[in-house]
């Protein structure tokens, strides 16, 4: 196992964390191979590492939370309880000039930031890159550390005792960065050896601030889990907390730790001194992200939608329907947006070794059909389809709801019911070929004739000016190619 050799990465100043400033040290990438890691969190140690003043160049910080990156090509892991003692100082040792004796590399400002066991997460996929794993291995500070480089280095001290993650941190390391650290295989150890690397650490930090109780981070939307700490300025007294959205009171669970959130809360925190509130209740609220995430959420839309549908989970696949069904392994597989033009309702789940690992979660999709200046007034689609007109496909300009051969436009102009076959041109034989219709005057109106009564195409006879209430038609055609013909009236424009 090869874990001398410490990861070195790049600089990063006031970058955004979870809406805080953040720090990187060291700053010079190198990352060869995968057998490059450090047994930090692996196997017992206790570990020094010194960084330069040099890094902090935005002057004094606060720092709140440390985070670290997974080993190259290793898998994700979840939960790992860690126990572990960290400690930070103002060192007066130069970072390559750290005494063999470890309390004598010790700031008198030392703070025990963190002591105790740590469920720790690094829930990215499996990479290959150098830096491609996140720094989400994450420690926040029962104890905030502020750090002022006009005073000296920043030294970190771990005491790692029990319980180790299956694949340690990244790891690499060269020499001349303004870093270096003293280790020993034993946590309790009171002197080690040196060499010129040391680990890269994220530390999240803050400027200094005016609020009593600050949460970090201070809400917003996750996907597994998030690891939520609270810390105050205050003394003297004990801060309590809910995740239910209640208020804090005297009997509410005492923070001493940061805590893992699995589903959406609303985290409430208030200070008390001797039972009594010191405090006012300040608060935070943390949204679970589906496993799946449609967007458009859910549309009206007019003619076609595109939909998107985001695995948050990050493993297994997405197989979805479109009728409203539950999706099984032989489902739909998802492979990119899905083109919808009617009203539907898509409905996904992930898979993972055709085995479904999340709840079914769905999303409606409503086609509007009715648009503006097609020549039917509003109040007259309302009449007749009521008032979802604008989300009924019967309701087109075009359409022929009551199949009787003229559009919801002809029925509109002519003034009769779209709904009802029999509302319409009413057509007599008294004797064939003589048609006669209830007529307005002045009004086109033209005769149409088929051989068919269900298909064929409608031919043109003629096409008459009305004159009087009541008009006639005798179709001299008729007979001579066929003894049966179906006619229709039509409203000429």
């Amino acid at each position: 196992m090869k874990w001398l050799p410490l990861l070195v990465a790049f600089l990063l100043l006031d970058s955004s964390s979870f809406g805080q400033s953040s720090v990187l040290v060291p700053s010079v990438p190198s990352q060869t191979s995968d057998s490059d890691w450090s047994a930090l969190f692996f196997q017992p140690l206790r570990l020094q590492a010194a960084y330069g003043s040099n890094y902090f160049s935005k002057g004094t910080v606060t720092i709140y939370e440390i985070r670290f990156q997974r080993r190259k090509g290793s898998s994700p892991f979840t939960n790992v309880n860690v126990t572990v003692r960290i400690a930070m100082s103002t060192t007066g040792r130069n970072p390559d000039a750290l005494n063999n004796t470890f309390s004598s590399n010790v700031g008198l400002d030392e703070v025990v930031v963190f002591n105790g066991t740590i469920a720790l997460t690094s829930t990215g996929n499996i990479t290959t890159a150098p830096l491609a794993s996140p720094f989400d291995i994450i420690i926040p500070l029962t104890t905030p550390f502020t750090f002022d480089p006009t005073k000296g280095n920043f030294l970190i001290d771990f005491k790692n005792s029990a319980g180790f993650l299956p694949t340690g941190i990244l790891g690499g390391g060269i020499s001349g960065d303004s870093a270096a650290r003293m280790f020993s295989l034993s946590s309790e150890a009171v002197s080690g050896l040196g060499d010129s690397a040391a680990e890269a650490i994220l530390l999240v930090t803050a400027p200094p601030g005016n609020s009593d109780i600050t949460f970090l981070p201070n809400g917003g939307g996750f996907t597994n889990s998030v690891q939520v700490s609270i810390y105050t300025r205050l003394s003297s007294g004990l801060l309590r907390y809910t995740t239910d959205g209640s208020i804090p009171t005297s009997a509410s669970t005492l923070f001493t730790n940061s805590f893992i959130l699995t589903e959406s809360s609303a985290v409430k925190a208030r200070y008390f001194i001797n039972g009594f509130p010191a405090s006012d209740v300040f608060s935070a609220d943390f949204t679970k992200a589906n496993p799946i995430l449609f967007a458009p959420a859910t549309s009206l839309f007019t003619n076609s939608l595109q939909v998107t549908l985001t695995n948050t989970l990050g493993t297994g696949i997405i197989r979805y329907t479109l009728d409203g069904s539950t999706p099984v392994v032989t489902s739909l597989l998802y492979s990119g947006p899905i083109q919808i033009t009617d009203a539907k309702t898509i409905t996904a789940r992930l898979f993972l070794n055709n085995f479904p690992i999340s709840d079914v979660y769905a999303s409606n999709y409503t086609r509007v059909y009715a648009l503006n200046n097609d020549g039917i007034p509003a109040s007259w689609r309302q009449q007749y389809f009521g008032a979802g007109y604008l989300t009924d496909p019967r309701v087109s300009a075009d359409a022929d709801p009551d199949n009787d051969g003229s559009t919801n436009l002809q029925e509109f102009i002519a003034g009769t019911n779209p709904l009802d076959p029999s509302s319409g041109f009413r057509i007599s034989f008294r004797a064939i070929p003589l048609l006669s219709w209830t007529s307005i005057v002045n009004s086109n109106y033209n005769i149409l004739r088929r051989i068919s009564l269900n298909s064929g195409a409608f031919t043109t006879v003629a096409t008459i000016k009305a004159t009087n209430t009541t008009t006639t038609f005798i179709d001299l055609e008729a007979g001579e190619a066929s003894s049966q013909f179906f006619y229709t009236i039509q409203l000429a424009p």
